[in-house]
């Protein structure tokens, strides 16, 4: 897991970079520290442990990644391709995908909660045991994937496709859903409430 050290400049409550004292937005090495790690997913190496938070990361093909333990919060994603990506036990809360594409990802108990999609493709994916609590997406597909043991609960979806999807024990409790598709779906397998 990754280093839960803060980061050294007074009241900052953001966890430091790897290998640093100081989070990404106090660091001085701020845009290097970035670059070296973008380059290391275009490279597929394999990252594990890590932390850099407060990424900004635009037009950048970094599909096949494989992604262990490491946290990617509050960070900003433009037109980036995670097709075939691995994300185990990531944690990507708070963050901002815009026309980025998930297709084909494994995702496993990984945290997207509170995050923001925007035209987002997350075709044929395996997304298990992740956490998409809360979120805001608009205009996204999840077509063909299974979602097994994933949870939707408080988030908001509008113009959401979730066709041919396996949605067995997928939590949507107390979502808001605006034309939403479940065509072809276990939805009955799904949770949508409560029993009080």
């Amino acid at each position: 897991m990754f280093d839960f050290t803060f980061c050294k400049e007074p009241s900052c409550h953001d966890y430091v970079v790897s290998g640093t004292d100081t989070c990404l937005f106090h660091s001085k090495d701020r845009e290097e520290l970035s670059a070296d790690f973008t380059h290391r997913l275009e490279k597929h190496e394999t990252i594990g442990s890590y932390s850099i938070s407060g990424l900004e990361m635009r037009k950048k093909d970094i599909s096949g990644s494989k992604l262990y333990a490491c946290n990617l919060s509050h960070s900003e994603f433009i037109d980036v391709d995670f097709s075939n990506s691995y994300l185990q036990l990531c944690f990507l809360q708070f963050s901002t995908f815009i026309r980025c594409k998930f297709k084909g990802i494994v995702s496993k108990y990984s945290v997207f909660s509170g995050s923001k999609f925007i035209d987002c493709d997350f075709t044929e994916s395996d997304i298990l045991h992740s956490n998409f609590v809360g979120i805001d997406a608009k205009n996204c597909i999840f077509d063909d994937s299974d979602l097994y043991y994933t949870d939707f609960v408080n988030a908001i979806l509008e113009d959401v496709s979730f066709k041919d999807c396996n949605l067995k024990k997928a939590d949507f409790v107390a979502s808001k859903r605006v034309n939403v598709s479940f065509k072809f779906s276990n939805f009955e397998e799904a949770t949508f409430s409560r029993e009080s």
